[in-house]
């Protein structure tokens, strides 16, 4: 799952991944035997996987990232509380789970934990990018090469040349500011975080283009 290239955080295939996940699972507690002391277990199963489609359905129709960023989170929260009273359930009922329905969500479950995690985690980097600086890779030594080169041309060779003139002007203020920003404005630790969100947009986008 990768965020941006106007692709949504949670696509149509996982939310109906996710809604189905859901009716599964109803079905699956639906055929388990109807011990009382069970009965609250089976009740926060199905509330969590009810809640986690209703909430992935909300996450599609959000508009902040901030916002998407805590309905995956919640998602997650309900993923993990599904996955401990399985396990209690296992224990308790453990020829029950060696059924294939039973062996199909386990699987599916363990897949939806990973595919959130990594919009979670996409997520945060997009609102990470949003705040941070932007820099040019470079941008600076290029700045500085012209600015000497173009210097040197219209010094000696085209003495005046208007031009060239221009060319000076521009890459001199270009690296005047670069190099302002990198004494007054930017923080050190906010362009080692662009680095590393740039490498892993470039990293998706290499997969993207793979894929």
């Amino acid at each position: 799952m990768m965020i941006g290239y106007n692709e949504p955080a949670i696509s149509s295939e996982l939310l109906k991944k996710t809604f189905d996940f859901g009716i599964a699972v109803k079905k699956f507690l639906l055929s388990l035997p109807k011990d009382q002391i069970l009965i609250e277990t089976y009740k926060s199963i199905d509330e969590s996987s009810i809640n986690m489609s209703r909430i992935c359905e909300r996450a599609t129709k959000r508009s902040e990232l901030s916002d998407k960023i805590w309905d995956v989170d919640l998602i997650l929260g309900k993923i993990e509380s599904i996955i401990f009273s399985f396990k209690h359930l296992e224990q308790t009922l453990p020829e029950y789970f060696q059924r294939m329905d039973a062996q199909n969500i386990i699987k599916i479950i363990d897949e939806l934990e990973i595919e959130f995690d990594n919009i979670k985690s996409d997520l945060i980097d997009e609102e990470l990018d949003q705040k941070l600086p932007i820099v040019f890779p470079h941008i600076g030594k290029i700045s500085f090469a012209v600015f000497v080169i173009s210097l040197i041309f219209y010094s000696f060779i085209f003495i005046k040349n208007p031009f060239i003139m221009l060319i000076l002007v521009f890459s001199g203020l270009t690296l005047f500011v670069r190099l302002y920003n990198l004494a007054f404005t930017w923080d050190k630790q906010d362009l080692l975080k662009r680095k590393l969100i740039d490498a892993k947009k470039m990293e998706k986008l290499k997969q993207r283009i793979n894929t």
